[in-house]
């Protein structure tokens, strides 16, 4: 059995993929609207970023533009109860899932033209995890 291997992936990589896969602009990702298929796009970045990097749900809100913990874990159980009813979000979740891990990969691996964007610093709270 092998020795387990730290995520490369970034919350920014994921923000930046979600959002392009759902055709709207990183800083709509991060708004304050809490119109419904930008929030279902956002909770949907939450669970990826959640499940990819391991990142306390603390950080995580500070990485998706200041919120709550307690906004992120709601959105990351309401992912967790569509991906038992919904194939359709299963599907879309299991390909980014596969996308970012592919593209991450080719990243490490120092694959021809791959290259990588600087992440964004979060500020993390203050408060231990």
């Amino acid at each position: 059995m092998s020795a387990m291997v730290p995520s490369r992936i970034r919350i920014f990589d994921v923000q930046r993929l979600v959002a392009s896969q759902a055709g709207i602009r990183i800083a709509e990702l991060l708004s304050e609207s809490r119109a419904q298929p930008l929030a279902r796009v956002r909770q949907e970045a939450y669970w990826l970023a959640r499940k990819l990097t391991g990142r306390s749900y603390p950080y995580l809100g500070a990485a998706f533009g200041g919120r709550d913990h307690t906004t992120v874990r709601h959105g990351v159980l309401q992912i967790e109860r569509l991906r038992r009813t919904d194939p359709d979000v299963r599907d879309r979740l299991y390909r980014l899932e596969l996308q970012l891990k592919e593209t991450t990969n080719g990243l490490a691996s120092g694959a021809p033209g791959a290259h990588r964007q600087h992440q964004p610093a979060v500020q993390t709270p203050s408060h231990p995890v």
